[in-house]
This record gives C-alpha cells, sequence and structure tokens, in this order.
C-alpha cells in the first residue's frame, strides 16, 4: 500500500510520501515536492506519482518526535506549526493497486482538543488506479470537500 500528502497552501501546494513505521504509524518523509500555485493537474499527476513512488513500509519508528515536521514546515516556508495549520488544506492519498482513495480532512487549528487535520471519509473518492494521469484534477477536486 502506497501513502501521500497533499497540502495546499496559498502560494504553494507540497506532495510528501507517506512510510508506515515498523510501529505502525504513517509519518510524512522526505521527499517535500514543492509546486507553486497555481499548479497544473498533470504538474499535480506527477508529484503525487513520485511521492506514491517514495512511501515505504517497515521504516525505523522515530527515536524522537522533535525537529520531525522541520522539513514540512521549510517546503511550506513557514517556521511554526501554528502558521502551517492556519494556511494548509490537506488531502490524502492511499494506493493499494486496486483502488486509490483521495479524502480530504478537516483542519481543526493546532490547539485544542480536535487539533489537526481529520478525514473527512463522506467526501473521499474512489478512482481507478491505472488513471495516474488523472490524478491530479481529483485532488484538485477533492480539496473542495476540505473544511
Amino acid at each position: 500500500m502506497k501513502k501521500a500528502s497533499i497540502y495546499k497552501l496559498p502560494s504553494r501546494f507540497i506532495v510528501c510520501p507517506i512510510s508506515t513505521t515498523t510501529s505502525g504509524i504513517g509519518i510524512s518523509s522526505e521527499p517535500y515536492l514543492v509546486l507553486p500555485t497555481p499548479v497544473t493537474a498533470a504538474e499535480l499527476s506527477r508529484a503525487i506519482n513520485q511521492a506514491l513512488d517514495s512511501s515505504h513500509d517497515g521504516v525505523a519508528h522515530p527515536l524522537s518526535w522533535k525537529g520531525l515536521a522541520a522539513p514540512r514546515l521549510a517546503a511550506a516556508g513557514v517556521k511554526s506549526e501554528a502558521t502551517f495549520q492556519k494556511q494548509a488544506s490537506l488531502v490524502s492519498l492511499i494506493a493499494d493497486g486496486k483502488t486509490a482513495i483521495f479524502t480530504p480532512h478537516r483542519n481543526a487549528g493546532a490547539t485544542g482538543p480536535e487539533k489537526g487535520f481529520s478525514p473527512i471519509e463522506e467526501c473521499a473518492v474512489h478512482v481507478d488506479p491505472r488513471t495516474l494521469e488523472l490524478w491530479g484534477e481529483t485532488a484538485l477536486q477533492v480539496f473542495e470537500h476540505c473544511a
């Protein structure tokens, strides 16, 4: 199974692989692909495919969480998680060879009991994984459901 995150910010998109640790937790990993806005669906499709190619299972579980977000924040051009959360929308992608699922997320900010991104499952879009060239277009459409 391959996973990726697609973040939309005011001036850019960031696409990155999600790798699964030996403990079963998904973590963002490099490379963080930065695409300036506006972006074409074809450019976004290429970045998504590159991120999926870099998604791996069984990576070492982090010994420390400190600094783990630094590459993502740098790619976003911000200095803090709070600033990132104020600006970002998220669509996640899971592809298993049989289907590709694009899921929009609700952004609850950087503080409080509901902080962070949570999936809006009822708005998820399933597509044929053989339609790779359409994935950028699908991601752009799914962003319309982010809250």
